[in-house]
């Protein structure tokens, strides 16, 4: 990907500078599901002209900045086309982009550059979703499997092969979501970068337009795939789905997206807000079952308490400034 980072879009050749991704089919090699070589090429060079990071050599700290690509948003596009292109289950395009690392490396410091474009933050919020998504039934049920060589004996060795590449399948989904966690819990500005997509819930219900309604599902999807429960594929990545996901639900305190959330259940019962009664569930079910219903009832009550000595605190300052 070096190389071709100094290219513009008009150097890519002509049936590439439009891209219409075809659908991603996976060629089992060895004990992996490899992209088709014309589709790898195709993903290598979107991913390329999206942007690329740039080492500040004049600064003796060697910081690094991001510069967004020629054309970038059509790029992306292009790249939301790969995904939803993708397949349902192993999900080839979805896991090269992962090794690639395209998620920490260009997406989110390209969502940090975007927050003034709104349509460059519309299709990275969608492509974050499509990263994110939780895996399928049958990647869960290839997890749950377990050997059993009476019946083992009995399948096809093409079929107890498939099965085996899906395991491997998912297993780097799992990991990947993971990593997809600690990549925007270390990316705050982009966290705070999802409140402008939560601006349409504020609007009365004849001012809102159906891109308000959009943009508030795809920020409350993304929320939810990042939250949701990881299957258990080791012991490290139990452990790492916890941290990760402890640091993420800190992140977005410290950005008020969770207040934001909570402010949006409140306002769930108006007829114009009722449709996403069934994401906010999802959103907020994996928060609330890290915590004991006894621990939950309390909240109210320690909130309350904290705000007393806030106030508390506050006169003694007040009353200290006057002083001096």
């Amino acid at each position: 990907m070096g190389g071709l980072h100094r290219a513009n879009r008009q150097d890519a050749p002509a049936p590439l500078r439009r891209l219409r991704p075809r659908p991603a089919r996976g060629a089992a090699k060895g004990t992996s599901v490899e992209l088709e070589q014309g589709m790898l090429d195709e993903l290598l060079l979107v991913c390329t002209f999206v942007g690329t990071r740039k080492v500040n050599d004049d600064d003796e700290s060697d910081v690094e900045s991001f510069v967004r690509g020629e054309d970038c948003v059509a790029w992306l596009q292009d790249l939301q086309r790969a995904l939803r292109r993708d397949d349902g289950d192993a999900r080839a395009v979805r896991t090269t982009v992962g090794a690639w690392d395209v998620l920490r490396s260009k997406l989110l410091p390209l969502a940090e550059q975007s927050g003034n474009d709104l349509v460059a933050t519309r299709t990275l919020c969608k492509i974050f979703v499509l990263l994110t998504m939780p895996l399928s039934e049958k990647c869960h049920q290839a997890l749950a499997a377990r050997p059993d060589p009476v019946k083992d004996k009995t399948r096809a060795a093409e079929a107890l092969k498939k099965r085996q590449l899906l395991r491997e399948a998912a297993e780097r989904q799992a990991r990947q979501l993971i990593e997809a966690r600690l990549a925007f819990a270390e990316r705050p500005k982009v966290l705070r970068g999802l409140l402008r997509m939560f601006e349409g819930a504020r609007k009365p219900r004849e001012r809102r337009s159906s891109n308000d309604d959009a943009d508030v599902e795809l920020a409350l999807t993304l929320l939810r795939n990042l939250v949701a429960p990881l299957p258990h594929t080791s012991d490290r990545n139990e452990r790492d789905a916890g941290s990760s996901l402890d640091a993420l639900v800190k992140a977005l305190s410290d950005e008020l997206v969770l207040d934001t959330v909570a402010d949006l259940c409140s306002a769930s019962s108006k007829r114009e807000n009722r449709h996403w009664g069934l994401v906010l569930v999802e959103v907020l079910a994996p928060l609330l079952a890290q915590h004991k219903p006894a621990d939950i009832a309390q909240t109210e009550v320690l909130s309350q308490k904290k705000s007393e000595r806030a106030s508390t605190r506050k006169d003694v300052d007040d009353r200290l400034e006057r002083a001096l």
